[in-house]
């Protein structure tokens, strides 16, 4: 018996209107779409079609700013920070390369506090990334 792959999670080029294009998750993929064209990251999915459309899809990845302690998206990382340095979300930038505690709880936009218990923060972080799959 052959199941059909589970497609609501991976990412998918859509053209909405034929003027601006994105990618959508979900499982509502048109026809049109065969299975080698969905991605598991959405900017998998944006960097998978042609320019000049790739540009317009994706909000830029996260990446991490080893300086800063921080990840942003702002579209400038350094051209050899491709591939595992690049995360869709910012709390995966930061789960990726700042793990330890106080960096971790810096780099997700934590507030500071002297009374504030982060392993109970973290504790909830650990169980998210491991709902999704991912391991802490």
């Amino acid at each position: 018996i052959s199941l059909p792959a589970p497609t609501e999670f991976l990412f998918y080029p859509n053209f909405g209107d034929g003027t601006s294009l994105d990618c959508r998750t979900g499982g509502n993929e048109p026809d049109w779409v065969s299975l080698d064209m969905m991605k598991n990251t959405k900017f998998q999915c944006c960097e998978s079609i042609a320019p000049p459309w790739s540009d317009q899809c994706h909000n830029h990845p996260y990446y991490p700013n080893f300086r800063d302690h921080s990840c942003v998206n702002d579209g400038n990382q350094p051209n050899w920070m491709a591939g595992d340095y690049l995360a869709d979300e910012q709390w995966l930038c930061c789960h990726n390369f700042f793990r330890d505690s106080e960096m971790l709880g810096a780099c997700a936009g934590l507030p500071e506090c002297e009374d504030c218990d982060i392993s109970l923060y973290l504790s909830s972080y650990y169980e998210v990334l491991n709902s999704q799959g991912r391991s802490g």
